[in-house]
């Protein structure tokens, strides 16, 4: 089962270069002008419904690290119909 969730979880992670000192989680997919990848967790930003989404399923999960019950938190604020 290990296997078939690390699989899952490449589809919509990226892993980038291994290092201490940068952040290399990254969500496949992003929305240009809502959303930034960044080497360095404070400067990354994702705002758009679908990168919050997948980056907060990321930080639950860490890369091939047992899955626990996952769940979504709209954040406060967010427009009825926003997505979210």
């Amino acid at each position: 089962m290990g296997d078939y969730l690390y699989d899952l979880v490449k589809t919509f992670q990226f892993v980038g270069r291994p290092s201490d000192t940068l952040w290399q989680n990254y969500p496949r997919v992003i929305r240009a002008r809502q959303d930034q990848w960044a080497r360095h967790r404070d400067n990354a930003r994702y705002d758009s419904p679908i990168a919050r989404l997948i980056s907060a399923y990321i930080g639950h999960t860490g890369l091939g690290q047992a899955v626990e019950s996952f769940q979504y938190e709209i954040p406060e604020g967010a427009e009825t119909g926003s997505g979210h």
